[in-house]
């Protein structure tokens, strides 16, 4: 990821729709001295961010109206559910259990909710990804017939 892509996930993605009800977002960092010197300081300029996850409370008793008055998006068919939106680990960084822990927050999180599910959804083509996921027992939804992206699938974890 360029750092223009990940400058617009950060600001755009995670913190942008951290300002509205009902998100939460995870962040995996180096402590200030590593990031300074680590991979010649390429994580010093954000503070030694190096993985980041945002994810939304939806169908919940816990959801309250937005800023303008209007209760989040229904999403029918579905019990209450943290759906994962965006997660990413910087690739210099990737396979040392980041994402694994990303995600036991993520869990953590949702259990303390009425959720019942974890829901997301993964390009195909990310087998990195889906492996991840199906190490945390999420399977491909094949109930409820969600639409996806092209080129991607829905999986679901009951809680």
């Amino acid at each position: 990821m360029g750092m223009d892509e990940a400058r617009n996930r950060l600001t755009v993605d995670f913190v942008a729709s951290l300002k509205i009800s009902q998100d939460i977002g995870f962040a995996a960092y180096l402590e200030p001295t590593k990031a300074a010197t680590f991979k010649n300081g390429r994580f010093e300029g954000c503070n030694g961010i190096v993985g980041s996850v945002d994810c939304q409370l939806r169908n919940s008793k816990f959801n309250v109206p937005l800023e303008n008055g209007v209760m989040p998006k229904d999403y029918p068919g579905l019990p209450a559910h943290v759906h994962i939106k965006n997660m990413d680990v910087d690739e210099t960084v990737r396979r040392k259990g980041l994402a694994k822990q990303l995600m036991l927050s993520i869990e953590e999180w949702a259990r303390a909710t009425d959720s019942e599910l974890l829901t997301l959804e993964v390009r195909d083509d990310n087998a990195a990804a889906i492996r991840l996921y199906e190490g945390f027992s999420f399977v491909k939804d094949t109930t409820t017939k969600r639409k996806t992206r092209g080129g991607c699938s829905f999986m679901v974890k009951k809680l």
